[in-house]
């Protein structure tokens, strides 16, 4: 290597001329840049690649079972995203592939992903990120025509819910404190956690601070007529109040004591008119968790009790059965967890049992994809023992 000794003599002379604190930083900066770039660069290859061997195998015609396997893989994430990905893989396996079948069941699980997905962001209050997310379920889909059915429902329920979110506020207005009350008590018995939550609360709290404010006009009105002290009727008001939160609350805990799903939701309901203000509030937040996933576990054990049993009979259409009956549970769900586990393992059996030996692409060959997939972990038969050879020759 040649050294250019006139421009480093010339970055030298630069260098000598820079205050202390500048030469400090041009020192800091050469150090970190290049680990800085290297660490950016390290990090977008490991993206690049991080499914080197499925992504290889998917061009070749021959590879059905690693498609599968790296459609598994982009799945297990989770997101709208990765489950579009891997249906779109999976469909790429031709209708006369030994591998089809379990193709088509694994689109129909992820389809039914989706649809569980669709249905979280609903709760969360994303009606148009729902719909997005439906829109994405193959047409060829069991589960597409529920989708859409299930989508009309929502969009209903939604504008029901709106209209009683504006009717409740129109009794607010015109300070027709009670029955805003009673109509706003509507959005707790939707089945719907945004509705029930973020704006009831919202509801709640324009109430509130509607009655504060003409309690307070009531005040200053009173005490320019009276010359006298008059009594706080705003401390009164705001006393009552606390009580009547205290009492929500004590009702609530005496509804659940029966432990059943409509007591429970009873007892939800009490416990939600319970103020963010108010100093039972963070107590009655954690009732009405423990009261949901109490009410979640009492609803979705039968559905796996029966896939479990299902299930234990080990053939195929009885695993089949096991997951569809397992797949009711949606996520967010208190038993989701179990159920998502006991799915994957009864996959895995449907795909052992699905796909016969005689059938398996014949080039694979150890360290293929074909060869490394879980899929084909299923055991081979011995090789038949050699002929013994008779040590006195043909006869």
């Amino acid at each position: 290597m040649q050294w250019n000794y006139p421009v480093l003599r010339q970055l030298m002379r630069s260098l000598g001329k820079l205050h202390p604190a500048q030469f400090c930083l041009a020192v800091v900066l050469a150090l970190t840049l290049p680990i800085a770039i290297g660490t950016a660069a390290f990090v977008y290859l490991m993206q690049i690649v991080e499914f080197p061997d499925c992504r290889t195998a998917a061009g070749t015609a021959e590879s059905s079972s690693a498609r599968l396997h790296c459609a598994e893989q982009i799945a297990l994430r989770q997101t709208p995203e990765a489950l579009k990905h891997a249906i779109d893989l999976a469909n790429t396996i031709p209708g006369d592939d030994p591998y089809r079948p379990t193709s088509d069941r694994f689109i129909d699980q992820w389809s039914r992903d989706l649809l569980r997905l669709a249905e979280t962001v609903y709760q969360e209050g994303a009606i148009e990120k729902a719909e997005e997310i439906i829109s994405t379920i193959p047409i060829r889909s069991d589960v597409q025509e529920q989708a859409k059915a299930q989508l009309v429902h929502w969009k209903a329920l939604w504008r029901q819910a709106e209209s009683t979110y504006a009717e409740a506020q129109e009794k607010i207005l015109d300070q027709r404190w009670s029955e805003a009350m009673a109509i706003a008590r509507r959005l707790l018995y939707l089945g719907h956690s945004y509705w029930e939550t973020t704006k009831y609360q919202e509801l709640m709290e324009a109430l509130r601070l509607a009655q504060e404010a003409e309690e307070s006009k009531k005040k200053a009105i009173a005490q320019g007529e009276a010359r006298k002290p008059t009594p706080d009727i705003f401390a009164r008001w705001k006393q009552q109040q606390q009580q009547e939160m205290a009492d929500y609350l004590r009702k609530a805990y005496a509804l659940a004591q029966a432990d059943s799903p409509a007591n429970l939701r009873e007892a939800i309901a009490q416990a939600q008119m319970v103020l963010s203000d108010a100093p039972e509030y963070g107590e009655a937040q954690q009732a009405i968790a423990r009261w949901r996933s109490q009410i979640e576990v009492a609803e979705d054990r039968p559905y796996l009790t029966r896939a479990i049993a299902l299930a234990s009979r080990g053939d195929q259409a009885s695993l089949q059965a096991a997951i569809d009956e397992a797949s009711l549970i949606p996520p967010g769900r208190a038993l989701y967890g179990e159920a998502r586990s006991r799915i994957e393992q009864w996959l895995v059996q449907v795909n052992q049992i699905q796909v016969p030996a005689e059938k398996l692409p014949q080039t694979a060959s150890p360290g293929s994809p074909e060869f490394l997939s879980p899929l084909d972990s299923r055991p081979v038969s011995p090789a038949p023992a050699p002929t013994p050879i008779d040590p006195s020759g043909p006869t």
